[in-house]
């Protein structure tokens, strides 16, 4: 019974982060998403933490799912896999970050996350 009462909680816990973050991609432009995510990353650099690296790999990983959806539609699976194998037009976009102070909103929300985040897991 403890073992399914520990799954259970498990799996309440996936469907609460995976709803936070559904509600985040939905609300958050990409940019923002982006630039919050490194200014919440940047302290983290003593611990050896690269804010620009995981900035820049998560912005790859959004524009290749966001590329690879118009695809979807029209092409069975083994032609998109074959598709995404094969080299494509080299893109040449850069990524420009606008990073804001924090401002008492944003330590405010930010509190109230970890703090949630310490009850759902505790």
């Amino acid at each position: 019974m403890e073992g399914l009462r520990a799954g259970a909680l498990q799996i309440w816990r996936l469907i609460v982060l995976l709803a936070a973050l559904a509600l985040l991609l939905r609300t958050t432009e990409m940019e923002s998403l982006l630039s919050g995510l490194y200014a919440l990353m940047k302290p983290l650099k003593p611990i050896g933490v690269n804010a620009e690296r995981v900035a820049v790999r998560l912005w790859l990983t959004l524009r290749y799912a966001e590329m690879s959806r118009g695809n979807m539609e029209s092409k069975s699976w083994t032609e998109r896999v074959r598709n995404s194998l094969e080299p494509g037009a080299e893109m040449n976009e850069t990524l420009r970050l606008e990073v804001r102070p924090f401002i008492w909103s944003d330590w405010l929300v930010l509190a109230l996350a970890l703090g949630l985040g310490i009850v759902v897991m505790a």
